[in-house]
């Protein structure tokens, strides 16, 4: 399954950190995504930015990644 077709993903306090950023931060196959919700899940500066200057995010109208303060 590649979700090609993906089109709102919602991954809010997971966990993520930086491993999990860095690969959706490389994901060439949500080219339909329109929401990307990846609020408070430990994501540094680095990896974040590297989200969104993910190429294959051009349709994303709605990318979340702020972060709740300790």
């Amino acid at each position: 399954m590649t979700w090609t077709n993906l089109e709102k993903l919602i991954l809010n306090e997971n966990k993520l950190g930086d491993k999990g950023s860095r690969m959706i931060g490389s994901n060439v196959v949500w080219t339909n995504l329109k929401h990307l919700d990846l609020s408070n899940n430990k994501i540094g500066e680095e990896d974040g930015t590297a989200i969104g200057k993910n190429n294959n995010f051009f349709t994303t109208t709605k990318l979340e990644i702020k972060q709740l303060l300790p």
